[in-house]
């Protein structure tokens, strides 16, 4: 650790000679504090935040980019402090910013550039709370690692989800697919028992025709087997008419001739 940088305030109700700004700003109630590095880039210098802690996140605790931030806020104070690890931070100036009401109930603002706190000789550091510079590496390497885990694991969930559309997609158009062949099939299976219905029954009525047809044959059989017969009965009738009556003829014809011969 090269360097420490802490900004503090309180309020007028509770202040003290600990307060790390030098405005003369006094506040009634802190709503707010923010610390800020700035940082050069070719001739511009612009204020980069470095930590916060406001009514909707008055804790904070967390170590990225070789810092440590450990940030508090209550009504009547509010403190951010970092440890620097990295020499450039060590080097650089640190503006700390406090948003508060007076006492009249008006807003103010407070703006201070802060001092880095030089670091203590090993002989001289005798804290429990500080961290060495080899801790403040670690967290901050398991820090970047968990954070490249978690954007690799959100890379993978995001694959794993198109990979899910892409599989229903493909099951979607396999089932439309399948559901249109079935269809297919059914409607031809449908159309050949309709022809092979078709086909069958113009078979029977065909037989049908046939047996009628072969029954009315049958029919006029009979009938002219019939007039055979009832002709037959008249001739014989007739045959029989006219042997009665020629033997009756030849009778009376021999009795006639006797009679003249006698």
């Amino acid at each position: 650790m090269c360097g420490v940088v802490t900004c503090s305030k309180t309020t007028e109700a509770s202040r003290a000679n600990n307060d790390t700004t030098s405005s003369t700003v006094v506040f009634d109630t802190i709503l707010s504090m923010s610390l800020f590095k700035k940082v050069s880039d070719v001739a511009i210098t612009r204020d980069v935040l470095v930590a916060s802690v406001t009514p909707q996140e008055p804790r904070l605790i967390r170590v990225a980019n070789g810092m440590k931030v450990v940030g508090s806020l209550d009504a009547v104070r509010a403190t951010v402090r970092v440890e620097l690890v990295k020499l450039g931070d060590c080097q650089s100036e640190f503006t700390c910013h406090v948003r508060g009401l007076d006492s009249q109930g008006r807003e103010a603002v407070s703006t201070a550039s802060l001092v880095k706190q030089p670091r203590h000789r090993e002989n001289q550091v005798n804290d429990g709370k500080m961290m060495s510079s080899l801790s403040l590496q670690l967290l901050a390497s398991v820090q970047q690692l968990v954070s490249q885990s978690v954007a690799g694991l959100e890379d993978k969930t995001e694959r794993i989800s198109d990979q899910k559309k892409s599989l229903e997609n493909k099951v979607n158009g396999r089932t439309d697919t399948l559901e249109k062949n079935l269809n297919d099939q059914m409607g031809q299976l449908l159309k050949d028992f309709r022809d092979k219905s078709d086909t069958f029954e113009h078979r029977i009525d065909n037989k049908l025709d046939i047996f009628e047809n072969r029954i009315e044959d049958k029919l006029d059989n009979n009938n002219n087997l019939n007039k055979l017969i009832h002709l037959d009965f008249k001739v014989s009738t007739y045959l029989d008419q006219f042997r009665s009556q020629a033997k009756t003829d030849i009778v009376d014809a021999l009795e006639n001739l006797k009679q003249e011969i006698q």
